[in-house]
């Protein structure tokens, strides 16, 4: 494995007050056989397959206001599909998130609560020549233990996971914050 590079794109916009929406689109790239075509803000990455040297992932995004301190959050990754026509021996590789979020203020201080929902793919971020894996310092000034851990570019419980999630937290300005949550969390 060479040097990578990281790229990507994003188109935010909100049609409505209590409406926005995302459309984005990234790529890691072996850094030696990277196209100039990949630097250009106006190409559309999943136009070339090159599996050897690039893998993309494209995603969409909501977040929809329902009402005073109630929002609902949605997201749809791709990082493979195949079509019925296709032959290539790759797995689809997908990815849905979807949560509820209510606020509200109580004396001097807020309360969030959270539900979210994620399933992500096996092959999701994943794949033979490059794929959304990094390498993380867990120790930093001290180069010659050289420990570190793999982790994804992407969602923290990585591929191949379903995941259940409920938080509340409570925050009180310049004074202190605090939360709890239960995560339900199955891979593989």
């Amino acid at each position: 494995a060479g040097n990578r590079i990281f790229l990507g794109h994003r188109i935010e916009f909100r049609p409505l007050t209590w409406a926005r929406f995302s459309i984005s689109e990234n790529i890691m790239a072996n850094a030696d056989n990277l196209s100039p075509q990949y630097l250009d803000p106006t190409y559309i990455y999943h136009n070339i397959f090159d599996a050897d040297n690039v893998n993309s992932i494209a995603s969409i995004e909501a977040d929809i206001a329902l009402a005073k301190g109630l929002s609902l959050h949605g997201q749809f990754a791709l990082d493979q599909y195949q079509l019925s026509s296709e032959g290539a021996e790759m797995a689809n590789a997908m990815a849905y998130l979807g949560g509820l979020t209510y606020s509200w203020n109580k004396d001097t201080g807020y309360w969030t609560a959270l539900a979210e929902f994620a399933s992500i793919d096996p092959a999701m971020y994943r794949r033979e020549n490059v794929d959304f894996l990094v390498a993380r310092d867990l120790m930093k000034h001290q180069a010659h233990l050289q420990p570190m851990i793999i982790d994804y570019l992407g969602y923290s419980y990585g591929s191949d996971s379903q995941v259940l999630q409920t938080k509340l937290s409570y925050y009180r300005p310049n004074l202190f914050s605090a939360e709890g949550s239960v995560t339900i969390h199955r891979q593989g």
